[in-house]
């Protein structure tokens, strides 16, 4: 007689709980919408912000089309090829702590979107080519390459486990920008802008005219540091990534050069003998392999103290000038002169 009674009671007990729970649902939702719409736009407004390598890849993307020459490379290069004294329309595609992996990526990433593309210009430095972009670039740079240019880190090293499940900030901006959120919430995405302000629209960093202050001794203390930093084992397996570069220009009939730029002996004079010879041999060595031409300026004596800035491995305005006339007269109008 009491069976209904019990199996009706549970039935309304069910009822209160199922109640209870979309009165939970409906609350939770009221409370995490409003936050989920807060959170995505500040990540659209972040996306807003600009940095160098969004404006890089903005003055990039805004001229593929019309590229005939391309500068690939780390920041000697960024601040030494200035396209403005080419005689064919340039690009400078390097960047500060830029290792070979990613030129590659940009490779791979934009070759065939440049129909134009006759000659690659690939400056080397004992630096970047003694190293790893997965031993030395700072953090920031592969989780900045990773936001705005979509190339993951590189799969060997310390940043070989870094993946889009472990490591938010490789594609959320909120995450990247953590630190200056409260920044932006006080004076606006525009106010955190920290692009390049002395590049212009070919790529190229003027690093102003202020010569190179000896006093300083960062020639010294520069080369002390590099020379503990070189590993001579990285000179062949950047060279390696480089090759897989000139392989993908040659399938389409394009030019490489590979250069060492102009330094100051100040800085120089301190690099390790064995280990610069080692470079030296390794770059006439892949070369010869890969059918590709090595120019060395790095002891030009045409270029001074004058040319270059606080950093004696870096020209200033000056020695960009002066080298960016040299390279057009000696490779630029040869390789365009040839193709005619």
């Amino acid at each position: 007689m009491f069976y209904p009674i019990k199996k009706t009671i549970q039935r309304i007990g069910m009822i209160k709980r199922h109640h209870a729970m979309r009165q939970f649902i409906l609350k939770a939702l009221f409370i995490v919408l409003p936050l989920l719409l807060v959170l995505g736009y500040i990540e659209y407004r972040l996306s807003m912000v600009t940095v160098s390598y969004s404006q890089k890849k903005y003055e990039l993307e805004t001229q593929l089309d019309q590229i005939e020459v391309l500068a690939l490379g780390s920041s000697n290069g960024y601040f030494a090829l200035n396209p403005h004294f080419f005689s064919k329309k340039g690009f400078n595609l390097a960047y500060r702590g830029q290792w070979p992996f990613y030129d590659l990526k940009f490779i791979e990433k934009y070759l065939n979107q440049m129909p134009r593309l006759k000659l690659v210009i690939y400056p080397v430095n004992y630096f970047t080519l003694g190293t790893q972009a997965s031993e030395q670039a700072d953090e920031w740079r592969i989780l900045f390459y990773s936001q705005y240019h979509h190339f993951l880190p590189p799969k060997t090293g310390k940043y070989a486990k870094m993946n889009w499940l472990s490591e938010p900030r490789l594609f959320s901006k909120i995450a990247l920008f953590a630190e200056r959120i409260p920044y932006y919430l006080r004076h606006g995405s525009t106010q955190m802008n920290s692009g390049e302000p002395d590049e212009d629209m070919t790529g190229w960093l003027n690093a102003g005219t202020k010569p190179c202050d000896l006093s300083q001794n960062i020639g010294f203390t520069g080369a002390t540091a590099h020379n503990s930093g070189v590993d001579p084992r990285n000179f062949k397996l950047n060279l390696k990534i480089i090759s897989h570069i000139v392989k993908k220009l040659q399938a389409k009939n394009i030019d490489f050069y590979i250069l060492e730029l102009p330094e100051l002996a100040y800085y120089t004079d301190h690099l390790d003998p064995v280990k610069t010879a080692a470079m030296e041999q390794s770059i006439r060595d892949f070369a010869k392999k890969n059918h590709v031409k090595f120019i060395n300026y790095l002891n030009d004596k045409r270029f001074t103290v004058n040319d270059f800035t606080d950093m004696p491995d870096h020209l200033n305005a000056n020695g960009a000038e002066k080298i960016s006339r040299t390279i057009d007269h000696d490779i630029i109008i040869p390789t365009f002169k040839a193709r005619a």
